[in-house]
């Protein structure tokens, strides 16, 4: 059989990674002809890639129409003549990952099929509703996904087929490629008589969800032998996956992925370089719980199995713990100790003297840890650091003590080279380092590190760096300060490498460790969570529960009003880039007691096009909102707002609109809108803006009540 398949490829950076030179590579063994259509960037190294997994041309083009039109340029490339010679020509896309199992068991059960015009991958099973407000007939129908659609011969020399690439129109953003082809082509096909199906049987899973692939990842990955599952399972929000009542579903892929020894490093390659790492490890449940009797020694040859301690103590309470620990009749794994004092150094030598597990005691102050680190790094193959220093004046000389304790504990399982923290390294190829849990008692967590001085700190010493990952004002990652960190000497050695100790040295502990998760993504790997057997006995889950119920405010008291940011943001986009933080501005904006919004900025760069988010952490009703470039009246379009009337609903912690015919650098942006209500993305609870709290629930209650009432009478009758 004589197939063509045209692989749609689009990357901000134009990086071909792992995931996709593999699809192309197992396509290519079962296709005459690969054609790849890159939109915007693609670097040489990336072009190189291609043809060496296979591809016989690429394609590159202006980053426009999304695949609907990189899929009618390769069409228009190869010649409605030459694609008669061909009996199948495959559209397939870079937003699914695989294969997992044979493409042959697809392809020779598709061919069994015998006479079919086209066919699929897999089904979306429509909505009964329009989200857009695009769809012709105002609702979403049962579809073939548009990630990978084979077209065979009877189809591909009709007029029909040629005549609808002919018309399409063109596709601006995401909801458009959906709307104008993925969700219109298997009807409009069928309904002028052509058969279809798809590979991927999922008509019993209709009444749970819509979408299968998605959100039943294991029935239809694991059960149906489905060969690709999408990327996008990694980057959907845990609200998304929860409102979906599918919350295990990206890690169920991941288990089900490490249970079959595929690479997970492969995902994570490519989603961690634009991605925040706060929302992939919250969807991906980038948590551990080691066992004593680890079941996962085929794992442990990967690994050189030596580790080592690095601890800082800083006075008598940290240093009492400590000794505690190293003389308690276990074994531990070699312990480096930095002590900020000459009588701390003193007290310790004398306490610590010929215990075996102590190889050297330095005198220092925290930042020399990384000195330390550096020194003995190639030694080992984790390191691992013990911070006990903390500063809070309010912190009793007890609960310091209970800290240290913990953060030993935490990271005991390191001292058994055959233990299960070893093998959640040697498993999971995309963890780089593993930190201990909060203890739940401690009331010291992420957001108390990420205040905006620690934010700035951190995002200048990480371009300093070279680092340029996603990273947010509102969503604090997981760093390891006051607790345990447990890092690959490798990884440790290559930050070490890449940064002057000395420069790291001046900053502050807490930048230094907000740092490190995003040096981390920056070369290709995830922060998990370790909980050892200390924390999950029977005895200490009584007290770990217990103290979570008392500090979670949702089971003692009503959510307390959220502070709202007093800006906005305008992103803005080359001709081939997508919208990027490093690429945005933020200034405030002004909002009056009764509603009234007003923006303005001075647009700093050249660009294609621009968005503006009118606030970065809740949901927001914008009612007659409009905006003046210079002069000049230009369209918002809101991208994932429901709209009504001359409202738009964003029930979203990242409302966003795009403008249309923006301007150029230098221009004037002013934005007014007459009514803003601010509101938690999900639930209608107090928000806090300035001095002023004022509760907008009822009012966004009421639109989304009218919307509803609208939707049902134009859809339902």
């Amino acid at each position: 059989m004589r197939r063509l398949c045209i692989y749609f490829f689009y990357d901000t950076e134009g990086i071909v990674d792992d995931y996709v030179a593999d699809a192309v590579h197992a396509m290519k063994e079962h296709c005459e002809k690969l054609l790849v259509v890159c939109n915007g960037k693609l670097t040489s190294q990336g072009r190189t890639r291609f043809y060496e997994s296979g591809a016989d041309i690429v394609y590159r083009r202006q980053n426009k129409g999304f695949d609907v039109w990189a899929y009618k340029y390769a069409l228009d490339k190869t010649g409605w003549e030459a694609l008669r010679n061909y009996d199948e020509v495959i559209m397939m896309n870079f937003t699914i990952i695989g294969p997992i199992h044979p493409l042959s068991e697809m392809f020779m059960a598709m061919d069994r099929k015998g006479a079919l015009d086209f066919w699929g991958l897999s089904v979306h099973h429509g909505e009964n509703y329009d989200p857009w407000g695009i769809m012709p007939n105002g609702y979403i129908p049962e579809h073939l996904q548009s990630h990978f659609i084979c077209i065979r011969k009877s189809l591909l020399s009709s007029v029909h087929f040629r005549n609808y690439w002919a018309n399409m129109r063109p596709i601006n953003t995401y909801q458009e490629a959906i709307g104008y082809h993925e969700a219109i082509f298997t009807p409009t096909f069928e309904k002028l008589g052509y058969t279809w199906d798809s590979y991927v049987h999922s008509e019993d899973l209709k009444p749970l969800t819509s979408y299968p692939l998605m959100f039943r990842p294991l029935d239809i990955i694991r059960d149906r032998r489905c060969p690709f599952f999408k990327r996008k399972a990694f980057l959907l929000s845990a609200t998304e996956y929860a409102a979906a009542g599918a919350v295990s579903a990206p890690k169920d892929t991941l288990d089900y992925l490490l249970s079959i020894q595929y690479d997970t490093r492969k995902i994570f390659q490519n989603l961690v370089r634009y991605s925040n790492q706060v929302d992939l490890r919250i969807t991906s449940n980038q948590n551990y719980i080691v066992e004593t009797d680890s079941n996962w020694e085929n794992f442990i040859p990967h690994i050189t199995n030596t580790c080592a301690f690095v601890v800082y103590v800083d006075d008598l309470i940290s240093m009492k713990a400590l000794t505690e620990h190293l003389v308690d009749g276990h074994d531990h794994p070699d312990t480096f100790i930095l002590v900020s004092s000459k009588l701390g150094r003193e007290h310790l030598d004398k306490e610590l003297r010929n215990n075996p597990f102590v190889k050297s005691i330095f005198e220092g102050a925290l930042q020399d840890w990384l000195i330390v680190a550096s020194k003995i790094s190639s030694h080992y193959d984790r390191l691992a650091f013990v911070n006990v220093r903390e500063n809070s004046p309010s912190m009793y000389p007890n609960t310091k003590y209970g800290l240290v304790k913990h953060s030993l504990n935490s990271l005991e399982a390191c001292q058994d080279p055959f233990s299960n923290t070893s093998a959640v390294l040697g498993k999971n190829g995309h963890i780089g380092a593993l930190a201990t849990p909060v203890p739940v008692w401690w009331d010291q967590g992420s957001w108390s590190r990420w205040n905006y001085r620690v934010f700035n700190k951190a995002s200048t010493l990480l371009k300093r760096q070279g680092v340029y990952v996603a990273i947010d004002r509102s969503k604090p990652p997981y760093a390891p300060v006051g607790w345990g960190l447990l890092i690959r000497s490798s990884i440790l050695e290559g930050l070490l490498q890449k940064t002057d100790i000395d420069v790291l040295r001046k900053n502050s502990t807490e930048v230094i460790f907000t740092s490190i998760p995003f040096s981390l993504q920056s070369n290709g790997y995830l922060l998990g969570i370790v909980y050892t057997p200390q924390l999950i006995t029977e005895e200490r889950s009584h007290y770990q529960l217990t103290d979570a119920l008392y500090r979670n405010p949702e089971t003692t008291t009503p959510p307390p009003p959220v502070e709202l940011l007093p800006t906005s943001r305008v992103y803005w986009r080359s001709e081939n880039d997508g919208y990027l933080e490093k690429r945005s501005v933020a200034s405030e904006y002004t909002l009056s007691p009764d509603g009234n919004y007003e923006f303005e900025v001075t647009l700093p760069s050249n660009f294609s096009s621009l968005r503006f988010d009118p606030i970065e952490e809740g949901g927001v009703v914008c009612a007659n909102i409009t905006a003046v470039i210079n002069t000049k009246k230009v369209i918002l379009k809101p991208l994932n707002a429901v709209s009504y009337k001359d409202s738009h609903i964003f029930i979203t912690s990242d409302p966003q609109f795009e403008i249309i015919d923006g301007g150029k650098k230098g221009d004037h942006l002013k934005v007014i809108c007459e009514k803003m209500s601010f509101f938690t993305s999900g639930d209608f609870v107090p928000v806090r803006y300035g001095e002023n709290s004022r509760i907008y629930g009822n009012a966004v209650a009421q639109a989304i009540e009218d919307m509803q009432r609208h939707y049902k009478k134009r859809f339902l009758g």
